[in-house]
This record gives structure tokens, sequence and C-alpha cells, in this order.
């Protein structure tokens, strides 16, 4: 699920050098006069094996094919100012909040008094699953959007008196799903982080708190996207 930037030194090839400087047939005289006889050219000496030779050849270049921009349909539209960003987030709330009204995941309703004062804040009710180890159970939901919503991810965490007992969902109700950081796309929705969370309740075997919780909730950031998260395994 993670990925890295990897860059390299292309190593010096002494031998082409070399070979380019003249060290092949001598060059024809010219007319008129003596040949002139080549000048032997000494090659510069290695400090020692490839690490050496990629260092006399000067800083690792990027790799531009990892670096280059996104697509129109994905990038943000800054051009436009701030008023233009505002008015993208709210027309693309306005949709997904008709969407999640109309038809909302199994088990999940939109908390209608959560959007009355404030489009950018929303609770969401949810009922674990029938069939699961969370059936019958209750939890909320707490959406957060930025102004950069849908290019920036929304906050997402459990909130309220009930947090599920899970691997992978801390006691202050923090989430460890990589598609609420690293793998978010503005293609998708809130519809699509409610169903990755059904899905990760749904599929857990044990009910327990991550290794770390303790630890975790002393010390990080009220912002669950502050967190620089490991995702170590294909349930996270």
């Amino acid at each position: 699920m993670a990925g890295g930037l990897a860059g390299g030194a292309r190593e010096l090839d002494e031998t082409e050098d070399t070979d380019s400087a003249g060290h092949g047939a001598p060059p024809a005289p010219p007319r008129g006069g003596p040949a002139r006889q080549p000048i032997p050219l000494t090659p510069r000496p290695s400090l020692g094996g490839p690490a050496s030779r990629a260092r006399d050849a000067g800083p690792p270049r990027r790799d531009v094919s990892t670096a280059a921009p996104p697509p129109a349909s994905l990038a943000s539209p800054a051009l436009g100012g701030d008023g233009s960003i505002m008015a993208s987030m709210q027309k693309r709330l306005q949709k997904e909040l008709l969407a999640l009204q109309n038809d909302p995941p199994p088990g999940m309703t939109l908390n209608e008094k959560s959007v009355q004062n404030s489009i950018t804040q929303w609770i969401v009710d949810m009922e674990g699953a029938p069939g699961t180890l969370y059936e019958g159970e209750k939890f909320q939901l707490l959406f957060k959007f930025s102004s950069r919503y849908p290019f920036d991810s929304p906050q997402v965490m459990f909130t309220g008196e009930n947090i599920p007992v899970h691997p992978h969902v801390y006691s202050n109700g923090h989430i460890c799903l990589s598609i609420l950081t690293e793998d978010w796309s503005p293609a998708l929705s809130v519809q699509s982080v409610c169903l990755s969370i059904i899905s990760m309740l749904s599929s857990c075997k044990e009910k327990r708190r991550p290794p770390d919780n303790s630890f975790y909730v002393r010390t990080c950031n009220k912002n669950p996207k502050k967190t620089k998260w490991w995702y170590h395994d294909d349930t996270c």
C-alpha cells in the first residue's frame, strides 16, 4: 500500500570517456604539415568500487517519470482562487449529502442535526452488520471536510460514547485505514469511506485494541491525519 520514490546515479563508463577522447586511431594530418601526435589522456582514478564512481558522476538524477503532473481531471482548482475552491467543495458536498440521504450504505444513516449549521462537518450514525462481531452495536462516525475537498481527504474518526473495539480502531476513535490518507483519491466519496469501514468491521475475527493503543492515545494529535500511519496488512 505504501510506495516510495527512488532515484539513482548513473555510473561513469571510463572506457567510453577515453575512447571518445581519441584513444583510437590517430587523426589524419592536416594538409601541408606534419601529423599531430595524439595526447594521451590519463583516466581519472576511482576511489574504489561502484559507489565511488557513482559519487564521481554527481548527484542522483530525479526520475521525472515519477514526478509527472496529475491529470487535468484530478488537478486542484487552485488557479481559480479561494472562492472557486470553496464553491467547488460546497457543490461536491451538496451532491454527496443528497446521495447519502437518498441511498445510504447498509446500516448507515446521516445525522440530520449535524448538518443544520455547517456542511463541512457531518455525523453518520452506524449500526453493526448482522452476523458480525458488532451486530446490533451502534456507533457514530465524524466527517470533517477542508476547503480543498475532494482533493484533500476528509478527517474521519469514530466519536461518541461507543468506540468499536477493533485492531485498527484506537480508543480515541482514530482509524487506521489507508484510503483516509495515502490511498485517498478525489474519485472516492463519503459513501466509499462508509463502505470501507463497514467492511473493516465486518471482517474482524477478534475484538481487541491495537497493541500500541495506550501510547498512541497519550501522544497523538487530535487530528488523525497528522499521524504518520504504517499500513502493515490488507485490512488497514
